[in-house]
């Protein structure tokens, strides 16, 4: 085990510098230690809007899903929080033949206050929701559901803001560009935080890595890449953080990106987790459907099935033996 870890010291070691490994819309930055920007504390009145979902599975057959949704965004000004707004739907995903193939067909039910979304169909070999050339999964189609929910939100959103999505504006699934093209056409500035990141630069360093050991301690702005209509930054938003995070704003205008850290730098002072806006972090509590919740939900959809609950069991049974396994252990 020494050994591995030695392997691994050196190989965080490598370099001081490097350049972005990114799609080739963006252009990307060289990165070096003499292009990072302090963040300057800048006096505004702009609204914040942070916005999250969370969402439990409560019905899995290989056919059939249905999945409880969450969508929370709360809005701050001056720091101060103003309000905030839960939006709740179930989605049903079904499995349907056409044109000899088969898709995941969406079908939402709003339980409190919903949120619409266009009619929504999956193929079952579409390659954003497929691994090793297998047919896709139905319950990944509910966490795409959520994602598009997330961004059809932020669009909705009538206040004059910045809005903070959770997660990166680089789409990732079917319909998801679509939707990143119309809500970044919004008179709000958009904005995606990512709390982890994967991003490598051409020699396979680590891109958090290698900032990490090349920033000043105070808290900075780092643009990493840039396309027609988006720019993408690191951002380190407290000096007592120990984090840094990569920022998305879908603008082609740059000037407004100093206001925006400087507000995100104001909300990121929570102890708890320094460096972290305390928007997001209550978006994410208020969103997060917990397992106890789940587990009601579940009882209340058997319970609703009533005697014919029985017919239910032969689908349910093709893929619920690990789970039995696991209760067992």
């Amino acid at each position: 085990m020494k050994e591995i870890a030695e392997n691994i010291l050196e190989r965080i070691s490598l370099e001081k510098e490097g350049q972005v490994f990114i799609r080739p819309e963006y252009t990307a930055a060289k990165i070096n230690n003499s292009d990072f920007i302090s963040i300057k504390k800048i006096h505004s009145n702009q609204q914040l809007i942070f916005v999250d979902g969370g969402n439990a599975e409560i019905f899995h057959t290989p056919n059939i899903s249905l999945y409880f949704n969450r969508l929370y965004y709360t809005l701050y000004k001056n720091n101060k929080r103003i309000k905030g707004k839960i939006l709740e739907f179930n989605s049903l995903i079904t499995t349907i033949s056409k044109s000899n193939d088969l898709f995941f067909q969406v079908e939402l039910f709003p339980a409190k206050e919903g949120i619409s979304l266009p009619k929504l169909r999956f193929s079952i070999s579409d390659n954003t929701l497929t691994s090793n050339n297998r047919p896709a999964d139905i319950s990944r189609v509910g966490d795409v559901v959520r994602r598009l929910a997330e961004l059809r939100l932020a669009q909705t959103i009538k206040e004059e803001a910045i809005i903070i999505l959770d997660g990166s504006l680089e789409p990732k699934y079917t319909y998801e560009e679509e939707f990143i093209d119309n809500l970044s056409r919004s008179k709000n500035i958009i904005c995606g935080l990512s709390k982890t990141s994967a991003l490598l630069t051409l020699s396979g360093d680590s891109l958090i890595g290698l900032l990490y050991k090349i920033s000043p301690k105070q808290s900075w702005l780092y643009k990493i890449a840039e396309s027609a209509d988006s720019y993408m930054f690191c951002v380190k938003l407290n000096e007592n953080s120990k984090h840094i995070f990569r920022l998305d704003v879908a603008s082609k205008d740059i000037s407004k990106v100093g206001e925006t850290v400087s507000l995100l730098s104001e909300n990121s002072k929570d102890p708890i987790f320094p460096g972290y806006p305390y928007g997001l972090i209550e978006a994410d509590k208020f969103a997060r459907v917990s397992n106890r919740e789940a587990e009601r939900l579940k009882t209340q959809l058997q319970l609703s099935f009533g005697k014919d609950y029985n017919k239910i069991i032969p689908y349910l049974n093709a893929g619920n033996a690990h789970s039995i396994l696991d209760t067992i252990s």
